[in-house]
């Protein structure tokens, strides 16, 4: 009878044993589980401030980059932009206009238009055979006709570049229009100023006002 007990508690006792071993391979095999994760968490902390420092490096470089190319930049730049005005006009003296695009340049385009408004097509048109740029002191200057209506429409082109300012002549039709940013006449050279009065005299012939002041 007490053999069959001690032989009823044997299987229990190795039912117990297997679980015991079974708790503590789940706990090693937990531990070791833990521990790897906690090494890949650190080695990917590792990998994500070296990415970081990484890229804070690249950042500073493109920024060092960035400031030189524009440093750079302004340098090539600055003379340009110190001329905002018409001091460009003394560089083009000796030049013909429509080869250096005179009337199409940013610094002037858009003050001739504003300047003459509808009649700047005209400007255009009697520019059409014109004198190389020219220049007396600080006043640069062209002259132009329109062929084959040379003298009943020209044009005559006057900057001042000491005072940043601009006056226009036209003939159009034997009708002399005259326009100034400011109120003041300049101190004309000598041809511009004979080519003035003889289209007075003829715009008076004409029956037209001697000229118009816009």
């Amino acid at each position: 009878m007490l053999a069959g007990v001690k032989n009823a508690r044997h299987p229990l006792r190795a039912v117990a044993r297997k679980q015991q071993r079974l708790a503590a391979g789940t706990a090693c095999l937990s531990y070791f589980l833990e521990r790897a994760g906690h090494r890949a968490m650190v080695c990917y902390m590792k990998m994500t401030a070296f990415g970081v420092a990484h890229g804070v490096r690249l950042a500073c470089a493109a920024a060092v980059c960035w400031a030189c190319w524009c440093g750079q930049a302004t340098a090539v730049l600055a003379p340009q932009d110190a001329q905002r005005g018409l001091g460009f006009l003394g560089r083009l003296v000796g030049e013909n206009p429509a080869k250096t695009g005179l009337w199409d340049h940013r610094l002037l385009h858009r003050r001739l238009h504003a300047l003459l408004g509808k009649r700047f097509a005209f400007f255009r048109a009697n520019m059409w055979n014109t004198t190389a740029v020219s220049r007396q002191g600080s006043l640069v200057y062209v002259t132009g006709t329109r062929l084959p209506l040379a003298g009943r429409d020209s044009a005559i082109f006057v900057a001042d570049i000491a005072r940043d300012t601009v006056w226009v002549w036209l003939m159009i039709s034997g009708q002399l229009f005259e326009y100034r940013e400011r109120p003041l006449a300049p101190d004309l050279p000598a041809e511009v100023a004979l080519f003035i009065d003889n289209w007075r005299a003829m715009s008076r012939a004409g029956g037209a006002p001697a000229a118009s002041y816009q």
